[in-house]
């Protein structure tokens, strides 16, 4: 399985990006493939890997933790 994740450019916390999981994406078998979103993302990009199992440190982050953050930066927004 392929997973679907946007990535948020991070400057504050040492340069790490947030990855955000949003989706999957299955290969069918004549080769097409078939992507499931569960939310856009606001820069338009979409990154598409293998599930994260070669990295099991890292922590899968749902977009809502994302819309939190976003609301704290800029509370007159919303």
């Amino acid at each position: 399985m392929l997973v679907a994740y946007t990535i948020t450019k991070n400057e504050k916390q040492g340069g790490k990006d947030f990855w955000t999981r949003i989706g999957v994406c299955f290969v069918n078998r004549d080769g097409s493939m078939n992507l499931k979103l569960n939310a856009l993302p606001l820069g338009g990009e979409i990154h598409i890997r293998e599930e994260d199992k070669q990295q099991p440190g890292r922590q899968q982050r749902t977009a809502a933790p994302q819309a939190q953050r976003v609301a704290e930066e800029f509370p007159d927004a919303f």
